[in-house]
């Protein structure tokens, strides 16, 4: 209902809401690196993050396969697990325990991204 409800709004959404300077052009850039692929990591349920994204012309720089959603886990700070056992099932590389080059932008996170 909740996802329903905000389909319709998304004239609102993009009415009321904005995309930083630059971001478009920095998700090119970055997409545009061989080897990386870009995806998000949200509080947001997947439809809703993949509406975001879309309202404000974003989604085509990201892989939504990849993410992780606020459907995944109550704690934003599992997200990252869920984001990268993605990874692996769709891309069919494993990350073993090691940090990964990871960038985070938007709203704060409680812990590091690992």
């Amino acid at each position: 209902m909740l996802v329903a409800e905000l389909r319709n709004r998304a004239g609102e959404l993009a009415a009321d809401g904005h995309v930083l300077p630059g971001a478009a052009d920095a998700l090119t850039a970055v997409g545009a690196v061989p080897g990386v692929r870009q995806s998000v990591l949200t509080g947001n349920l997947y439809p809703l993050a993949v509406l975001k994204m879309t309202v404000f012309g974003l989604a085509e720089h990201v892989d939504f396969r990849l993410g992780a959603y606020g459907d995944d886990a109550l704690e934003r700070t599992d997200l990252p697990a869920h984001a990268f056992a993605r990874t692996e099932r769709y891309l069919g590389r494993r990350h073993h325990d090691a940090p990964l080059p990871c960038a985070k932008v938007g709203a704060a996170l409680q812990q590091p991204v690992r």
